[in-house]
């Protein structure tokens, strides 16, 4: 009896004695997009991929059992799209700036490897539309809010320098019908979502053992 009230009372401790926390900030290019569609079907409204980037702080808490862990970071990330055909006289960049809170489970194969998905929930914190070297914010049309899921892998070197690569597509509609005298306009059948493949290389100040 006292050996199984003396292996309960160390369990806890036993299972997480070895768990591990790893905090720090990266950064890096987006290669952005736009899409379009209607019941399902893809929309050509001729965009095209464009780079961006992101930045921002990460966390990492490793599990005692050395193989799962949890990931959430905080990111202010670049969206949008490169458009042509609706201007003649040039393309012009559609700029959507999130911040963007993900949430991953990662599986750790071994220290230095993760692979990981999970869901990212994005603020709009600025909409814009670049034509001719000009910055024009664009107050209505875009959704203040998108949930996208994520899926991607991260390698982490002995230095504590890490390398991340993830892909994010978001599953709500971000179009924003303009309102005029309690009226909608817009055509509210279009369901627009971005999509992005993000590369970051970013430090851990903290790395501890599991």
């Amino acid at each position: 009896m006292k050996k199984v009230l003396l292996l309960s009372l160390l369990l806890p401790t036993l299972l997480f004695a070895q768990e591990s926390e790893q905090y720090g900030f990266k950064l890096g290019p987006s290669i952005i997009n736009l899409q379009s569609s209607i019941s399902g079907q893809k929309i050509n409204y001729n965009y095209n991929w464009r780079i961006g980037y992101q930045a921002g702080f990460t966390y990492k808490y490793n599990m005692s059992n050395g193989f799962t862990s949890f990931i959430v970071d905080a990111i202010y990330a670049q969206k949008g799209t490169k458009q042509g055909y609706l201007v003649q006289n040039g393309n012009y960049n559609i700029k959507l700036h999130y911040l963007n809170i993900p949430l991953l489970f990662a599986y750790t194969p071994s220290e230095s490897f993760n692979v990981y998905a999970g869901l990212e929930f994005g603020l709009l914190v600025k909409s814009q539309i670049n034509f001719q070297g000009q910055n024009i914010n664009v107050d209505q049309g875009f959704r203040t809010f998108e949930l996208n899921p994520i899926v991607g892998f991260s390698y982490t070197m002995p230095s504590n320098v890490f390398l991340d690569a993830r892909y994010s597509f978001g599953i709500l509609d971000i179009d924003e019908p303009v309102s005029t005298n309690g009226t909608s306009q817009g055509v509210n059948a279009v369901k627009t979502v971005t999509q992005s493949f993000q590369f970051s290389i970013g430090y851990y100040f903290s790395r501890n053992e599991f």
